[in-house]
């Protein structure tokens, strides 16, 4: 976007030495700078035409991989979604070596 402006910029401003090339023709110089005058207006119409063209391509190209994205998005959802993950019970049998008591306490409740 910024290069856009500064030829959008540049245009303006071939603009005004167009014009004052043209002005300096008619009040005695040379009259090959209203030809001079002219090409560079229309190399910078060029310039904005295809930094715009430019914009538009990058543009599309950005919504493209929008839409890339989000169906890749979509299928790695898809793929880890718990509801489709297949749950596999097994029983695992204790030992007596896996058992570790860490303390052992004592609660004593009155009936009344």
């Amino acid at each position: 976007m910024a290069k856009l402006e500064k030829e959008k910029g540049d245009t303006t401003n071939s603009y005004i030495r167009a014009g004052a090339r043209i002005l300096g023709a008619l009040l005695g110089r040379s009259p090959s700078t209203i030809a001079t005058a002219g090409t560079s207006v229309l190399k910078e119409r060029g310039d904005v035409g295809r930094a715009e063209e430019r914009v538009k391509k990058y543009q599309a190209d950005i919504e493209e991989l929008g839409y890339e994205l989000e169906e890749k998005l979509d299928e790695v959802a898809e793929e880890y979604d718990p509801d489709n993950i297949e749950i596999e019970e097994f029983a695992i049998k204790l030992r007596k070596t896996d058992i570790v008591v860490d303390g052992i306490a004592l609660v004593w409740s009155a009936e009344q």
